[in-house]
């Protein structure tokens, strides 16, 4: 996995928006494990569903699909806290709190 993710500054809050989806399942299981356990919270956005794309699938890096982080394969601990949606996606906010 990318060195410079675990070079990332300290700090309370990381804000992640729009990439999760973006990345593949080993990819998203080395943030929720080695990234996301070194901020007290961290707010991460995503789509959670939107047409012509399947959720939960693993993609190569860089394509995309949606995600539902709270169940398998992901089996996120956190929240989701915000929704919004258009004619053709709907995103999620999730909170996890560390």
């Amino acid at each position: 996995m990318p060195a410079d993710a675990l070079q990332l500054p300290a700090a309370t809050l990381l804000i992640m928006k729009d990439v999760l989806q973006h990345m593949t399942d080993q990819q998203i299981f080395f943030y929720r494990d080695n990234v996301f356990p070194k901020y007290a919270l961290c707010l991460v956005t995503n789509s959670w569903q939107a047409i012509n794309y399947q959720q939960n699938i693993d993609i190569p890096a860089g394509k995309f699909r949606t995600l539902d982080l709270r169940v398998a394969p992901y089996s996120f601990k956190g929240s989701y806290v915000n929704e919004i949606w258009n004619q053709w996606e709907r995103i999620r906010t999730m909170v996890l709190v560390h």
